[in-house]
């Protein structure tokens, strides 16, 4: 697959997320900094702050600055780093979240 197919399909993938309230393994966070290789510092709802890491699907393709909102999976293996991306939320999705009552209470 081209890499032009590759963005394509991924981008396709985020625009056309289902909506849906995270599982119990999963967490809405803030991006807080990027330090560098692939790796985010994000703040979930209780203020605690760690770092997870983006797939290689997302790598070059999909760019995330502060203060973006992102849907992650804790991984309970790793050291420093706690969890995966797994998608970037857009103003639907919180809309979502803030219907349903699963929007943190600090982000406000």
């Amino acid at each position: 697959m081209s890499s032009a197919t590759k963005k394509k399909h991924v981008i396709a993938e985020l625009l056309q997320a289902e909506l849906r309230c995270p599982h119990e393994d999963e967490a809405i966070c803030r991006i807080v900094a990027c330090p560098g290789n692939n790796l985010h510092e994000v703040e979930d709802g209780e203020g605690t702050r760690f770092l997870v890491s983006m797939p290689n699907k997302f790598r070059k393709v999909v760019f995330m600055k502060r203060n973006d909102i992102v849907l992650i999976k804790r991984i309970d293996e790793g050291g420093k780093v706690k969890g995966e991306i797994v998608t970037v939320c857009k103003n639907d999705h919180i809309k979502y979240y803030k219907t349903n009552n699963v929007w943190p209470v600090s982000f406000e």
